[in-house]
Formats: C-alpha cells, sequence, structure tokens
C-alpha cells in the first residue's frame, strides 16, 4: 500500500529526524546550550568570580555560561 513520505515513521520514529531530534533547527556551536538545572561547576564559579571582578552584569555572565539569569539571583 502507498503511504505518503510525510506520513511515514522512520527508524526514529514519527516526527523526528536520523539524529533523534525534532523538527527544531540545531543551535550553532557559538551559542551555549542551556544546562539542566544543577550546581555550577567549578569553572563556572571561576567564571563568575573573574566576571565579578570586570563588574559584569548578572545576564551577562548567565550569556556567558549559557545559564538563566534566575540561577545567579544569589548574586544579589
Amino acid at each position: 500500500m502507498w503511504e505518503p513520505d510525510t506520513l511515514r515513521a522512520g527508524p526514529a520514529g514519527p516526527g523526528r529526524s536520523e539524529d533523534g531530534m525534532s523538527g527544531k533547527k540545531k543551535k550553532g556551536s557559538a551559542e551555549a546550550a542551556p544546562r539542566a538545572y544543577g550546581r555550577l561547576t567549578r569553572h563556572e564559579r571561576d567564571t563568575v568570580q573573574r566576571m565579578l571582578e570586570r563588574r559584569a552584569s548578572c545576564r551577562e555572565i548567565a550569556r556567558e555560561l549559557g545559564r538563566s539569569p534566575s540561577t545567579l539571583d544569589w548574586l544579589h
């Protein structure tokens, strides 16, 4: 029986591409991917310290770390 390509589920399942992603575009490597909930790593804490010494804003620091600005609410 003939089935249109748009309805046929491939090996990754319906609505997913070969790489397992849904139809969303991948972010460029220049942009940090947001992290799941969790503690800041030692490297991230060191980065926060250096950026605070340079008087960077919480939003700038969060952008650099690829984290939500609310992750850094404790800085206030």
